[in-house]
């Protein structure tokens, strides 16, 4: 997807988030190497939005506190995790945010393209 695209999706409402800059295991990087990939993520979302409010959706699902406390000093104002659940929008919980997946949810119709194409 270019930087093109990206800004016509946005220019169409859609919002755009970090997903870290390298989707490396943000934990395990030493201090040094995790203000430099937050920063890039953060520096990278300037380039495609305005949006002042960044969230961060945790690569592979992997934050400590350290992460929190780094993405709140570079602006950041919410973290998605992986766990699965209902989102609580409170600053107590803004940076462990649960979410639901696509496939989170079930298949409630098995409709086959042979079957789609018989209705048309």
């Amino acid at each position: 997807m270019s930087i093109d695209n990206i800004k016509e999706m946005k220019n169409e409402g859609m919002y755009f988030g970090s997903h870290g800059y390298s989707h490396n295991w943000l934990s395990n990087m030493s201090n040094e190497e995790l203000i430099g990939e937050i920063r890039n993520s953060k520096n990278f979302l300037k380039q495609i939005s305005s949006n002042n409010n960044p969230i961060m959706c945790y690569p592979h699902g992997d934050f400590n506190e350290n992460v929190v406390s780094e993405l709140k000093k570079n602006g950041f104002v919410a973290g998605l995790t992986i766990d699965v659940g209902d989102a609580r929008l409170d600053k107590n919980h803004a940076f462990f945010i649960p979410r639901y997946d696509t496939n989170d949810f079930p298949i409630t119709q098995n409709i086959s393209t042979n079957n789609m194409n018989e209705n048309i």
